[in-house]
């Protein structure tokens, strides 16, 4: 023989031996059923707990079928649940506010960050000083909505008018003494 010959032949014996040693595993791309937990190949067709039957894929090159499906893309477009994408800012503000005080929001938030975002709700951890106190949300100078503060420390939720951030500014505005333990803004794109 000639040398030309013997590597193709060796070539061809690698090839042959390499693919006939591969076994393929549960969830393996090639779809071969492997043995069951009964010892079976799954021959009968019968569905019971000794793996797959005779009608499944055995995918390409091992009796027919394409094989089992790969993953799918997504759909498009693609359905979002409601609240996907909205990020909870929360902002380091824990004071007291005497009566007329106005709190710039946006002061404590990086605009250059959040730009172009919308302001979804504004939510509020404070309780009143003395007897029952009113917390205003102004979104640029203008009332938006008003709160009832009571002496009991409770969170208090205010839904903007989707203010964009760097477009406009969020103040938030009080009558009466009120202690403020933390405030966080709902944004959403």
């Amino acid at each position: 023989m000639t040398l030309k010959s013997l590597s193709a032949l060796a070539i061809a014996s690698i090839l042959i031996l390499g693919t006939a040693s591969v076994e393929a595993r549960p969830g393996d791309e090639r779809g071969v059923p492997v043995r069951g937990p009964g010892g079976d190949r799954g021959d009968r067709g019968d569905r019971g707990d000794r793996g797959p039957g005779r009608d499944d894929f055995r995918g390409p090159g091992h009796g027919g079928g394409p094989g089992y499906p790969g993953p799918r893309p997504p759909s498009y477009p693609p359905s979002y649940p409601p609240g996907y994408g909205d990020i909870i800012v929360n902002l380091p503000i824990n004071q007291r506010i005497y009566n007329g005080t106005r709190i710039d929001l946006t002061r404590f938030i990086d605009v250059n960050y959040y730009r172009g975002m919308r302001v979804a709700s504004v939510q509020v951890n404070a309780r009143s000083v003395y007897g029952n106190a009113v917390l205003d949300l102004l979104i640029n100078g203008y009332l938006n909505n008003s709160v009832g503060v009571s002496q009991y420390n409770q969170t208090y939720s205010f839904f903007a008018n989707n203010v964009a951030i760097g477009y406009g500014s969020v103040e938030l505005a009080n009558r009466g003494d009120v202690d403020v333990y933390g405030v966080s803004l709902r944004l959403s794109r």
